[in-house]
């Protein structure tokens, strides 16, 4: 197969160059602190690659530009308005992050991460203002839960009360909230390890806090019979955050969220 090329001083490149003579762009800021076992491969560090003249890079143009254009006050719209907190005379989105639509700002922490992954990879500074300033407002969002009634770390666009419905398994209007808790954590996650922002750092950890306070207080079988609801991807973002940290606390809350009647057949090498 023939890679496009480009035209650079060091001669002909493949589309996906290993920038190994000049780092222009930055690797994982923070670290893991937990250990690795075992482990054969890694993935690439965001900043030891990079995309050369082509369609693939034309991609990576047009992605950007897209993310430079994003309004981080309207990605809040539905964040401050759950948390009591005002709007910033910003206008709603409308389709799936109207603030009437179920699982409203479940997208938000993917673009959160976007922004984390940009600057890791282009050092675009714009990428990263709109990323701190985005983190600092849910921060606020956040501190702002006892005018709301809501439990100390909780973090979405929708009221606790549809993580309660969850867990009686009575929600019938369409939501998923752990899924939108899910993806806001993720990119918190990113944003710290990878802008080395501890404000986002300190947001994930009320988060995972909330989400520990609230599954400790539940039995294995209310749990089990909750996972028959939904749950997102907890038990990935969780024991991401244990890698992260290498506090094996945070993988025992991941654990919670196992789903049973997924992973006891497949313990059993059955698949369907």
């Amino acid at each position: 197969m023939r890679f496009p090329q480009n035209s650079g001083s060091f001669g002909a490149l493949p589309i996906l160059a290993l920038n190994l003579l000049s780092r222009s762009a930055l690797a994982q800021v923070v670290p893991p602190a937990g250990n690795e076992t075992g482990v054969l491969a890694h993935a690439f560090e965001l900043g030891s690659l990079t995309l050369a003249d082509s369609r693939w890079g034309d991609n990576q143009n047009r992605t950007l530009t897209y993310l430079l254009w994003l309004d981080p006050d309207r990605l809040l719209y539905n964040f401050r308005a759950n948390h009591g907190l005002s709007t910033q005379g910003a206008a709603p989105h409308g389709g799936w992050d109207a603030p009437d639509f179920p699982f409203r700002t479940h997208f938000q922490g993917h673009i959160l991460t976007a922004w984390a992954y940009c600057f890791s990879t282009l050092s675009e500074p714009a990428c990263r203002e709109k990323a701190e300033y985005f983190v600092a407002e849910l921060a606020k969002c956040q501190e702002n839960n006892g005018q709301k009634g809501y439990t100390a770390g909780y973090l979405s666009g929708f009221p606790e009360s549809e993580i309660e419905a969850v867990e009686r398994r009575t929600l019938s209007n369409g939501n998923v909230p752990y899924y939108a808790v899910h993806k806001t954590m993720a990119g918190l996650l990113d944003a710290w390890r990878f802008l080395g922002d501890e404000k986002a750092r300190d947001v994930l950890f009320g988060m995972a806090e909330w989400v520990d306070a609230r599954t400790s207080k539940l039995s294995r079988t209310q749990i089990q019979n909750m996972l028959q609801t939904e749950f997102g991807g907890m038990n990935d973002v969780l024991a991401d955050v244990a890698h992260q940290t290498g506090d094996a606390r945070w993988l025992s809350v991941a654990q919670r969220f196992d789903h049973e009647a997924v992973m006891a057949p497949l313990e059993r090498g059955k698949t369907n």
